[in-house]
């Protein structure tokens, strides 16, 4: 196939894994990849992963290294956490401005990261349904309460979360 085909869909394998919660399946497979580790796909995957698994800090060092495409919405979601994360409030702002200004942010990210981004805290009763958001609720130290439309990824990540209810 073309030149980064493979890489792509291997990115793209990786993405569907982990939204359907086999996190550790992801990983594995990942470690054998041989070249693909710094597609944008498999970047956002893997920062996916690292937000399911509590570990804020390992998946925006993956963000870091993203390059994604304007047309990203999701990795645009995962930058501006983590600005918010790292106290980089005006950036993120920014960054969720330019998703709003494209109608790109659902309800959930309205309740969730629209408040972390201007240095609040997500709305009560606010609900996860991806990975961002997730993270984002647990970044705020608010309750964690689950989207009826979370990723199966994000309902197996609560499942194993002592923090949730």
């Amino acid at each position: 196939g073309p030149q980064g085909a493979d890489a792509a869909l291997g990115g793209a394998k990786l993405k569907a894994l982990v939204r359907l919660g086999f996190v550790d399946e992801a990983r594995e497979i990942e470690g054998l990849a041989v070249g693909g580790k710094s597609d944008p796909a498999t970047l956002e995957a893997m920062a996916s992963a690292d937000f399911l698994k509590g570990d804020l800090s390992a998946g925006c060092a993956k963000v870091q290294r993203m390059s994604a495409p304007r047309d990203n919405v999701y990795g645009a979601k995962l930058r501006a956490l983590c600005y918010a994360a790292s106290g980089e409030i005006d950036t993120a702002d920014l960054a969720l401005g330019l998703l709003r200004e494209r109608g790109a942010l659902s309800d959930e990210d309205e309740a969730i990261l629209a408040p972390l981004t201007s240095g609040g805290k997500p709305k009560p009763g606010a609900q996860a349904a991806d990975p961002a958001q997730y993270a984002a609720l647990k970044l705020a130290g608010a309750p964690l309460a689950l989207s009826p439309n979370a990723e199966a990824g994000v309902l197996r990540a609560a499942a194993g979360d002592d923090s949730a209810p």
